[in-house]
């Protein structure tokens, strides 16, 4: 019987006395929810097969949102639980494939977790353009069976694959490590980005919630011994149906193409991790779904500033304050949002964030009836 209502919930309690914010803790928590499963539960889609698995960057400049300590409080859990084989080595491709080779002899799969806290200390440009990166793409969609086709390390093929990403890093290590123009196809857009700016508020003496420890380890330990294949519930089918038939539309900006080319395989994969979080029962429901959409819409409001390059807009870092303006308004006019915003950023700055959730399919701009001005709303999405 699990000891946590909602796992996710409980490790964000866990975690409630530490500075880091709220998303990098909650994807963190879905990191780990992640690994414990590995490969051992799906959903089957008829031509492949949507395993839980996940690459996660929590990005923020030095010191600025405690990402390595986010990163760390998940990784420890996995590592007192004993559900994964941890890996925090340099990231050489060949040194990958040894490790994966090993545990497919051993073991019968190559499942592994890579948990890496300051990115610059294990992925080297070098080592990014030169196998590595490509690698990591193929394992993404955790194959039964890769070739190594040269050899790699002494090893001939993988079998049963599985990898989970758990890294921290700077937007400038980010955009010096991984390959440019690589954000439309390839690794990128398989890296679930998770970029923030503000902390929670400052806490002289963190802290977790001690007593909270030994009920999450023991339900990580009981996630991993799930085996088997995961439905979708009749209503979670119909709302997934409609959802991806008549209201998923295409990225209007091109290098988001690459994301928005997986994105509806990226709602099963977190629904289903959000659906074990709550029990065993391998039914992901509607509410998982919608839950799911909205969080990964929530990454989207930074990925054009990550793949630009942070400081290119600096009015951009003030994003999700103007997005939590917005929808604790429901609406709201130009003029208004400018006075909540005026001590951040000029009339120009703030045409460039509104721009840019726009884009990122979060928000409507409406002219007012004498077309004088704007009118910013949360773009509705039906089922939500």
């Amino acid at each position: 019987m699990r000891q946590c209502k909602n796992w996710i919930d409980s490790y964000l309690e866990y975690t409630e006395h530490q500075e880091s914010p709220d998303l990098f803790h909650f994807w963190t928590g879905v990191s780990c929810v992640a690994v414990a499963l590995g490969r051992k539960v799906w959903l089957d889609q008829g031509a492949y097969k949507v395993f839980p698995n996940h690459y996660i960057m929590l990005i923020a400049k030095t010191a600025q949102c405690r990402k390595s300590t986010a990163a760390r409080i998940g990784r420890d859990l996995i590592r007192m639980s004993g559900v994964s084989k941890i890996s925090a080595e340099r990231l050489t491709d060949a040194y990958l494939w040894q490790q994966l080779g090993e545990l497919s002899l051993t073991t019968g799969s190559a499942t592994l977790y890579t948990f890496v806290d300051e990115l610059k200390n294990y992925l080297r440009p070098d080592d990014a353009r030169s196998g590595v990166i490509t690698t990591l793409t193929t394992l993404y969609g955790c194959p039964d069976f890769i070739d190594s086709g040269t050899k790699t390390a002494g090893v001939d093929c993988l079998k049963n694959a599985c990898m989970n990403i758990l890294a921290a890093t700077t937007p400038r290590d980010f955009s010096e490590i991984i390959p440019t123009g690589s954000t439309e196809s390839g690794f990128v857009p398989r890296v679930h980005i998770v970029h923030q700016e503000v902390p929670r508020p400052r806490i002289s003496r963190p802290r977790l919630v001690e007593e909270l420890e030994p009920r999450l380890i023991a339900d990580l330990k009981q996630m991993a011994a799930l085996k088997g294949e995961v439905r979708l519930s009749k209503g979670a089918d119909e709302w997934w149906t409609n959802w991806y038939e008549n209201e998923f539309t295409q990225s209007m900006d091109e290098r988001l193409d690459g994301w928005y080319g997986k994105k509806h395989d990226y709602v099963l994969k977190l629904g289903l991790v959000l659906s074990v979080a709550e029990g065993d029962e391998l039914v992901v429901e509607e509410n998982h779904l919608i839950e799911s959409l909205s969080q990964l819409d929530e990454l989207e409001v930074f990925m054009l500033s990550m793949y630009d390059g942070v400081e290119a807009v600096p009015s951009l870092r003030y994003a999700e304050s103007v997005l939590g303006h917005i929808r604790e308004a429901g609406e709201i006019s130009h003029s208004q949002l400018l006075r909540m915003q005026g001590r951040r950023m000029d009339a120009r700055g703030l045409q460039e964030v509104c721009q840019f959730l726009l884009v990122s399919g979060r928000i409507d701009i409406v002219r007012t009836e004498g077309g004088r001005g704007f009118i910013y709303k949360m773009r509705r999405r039906k089922g939500v």
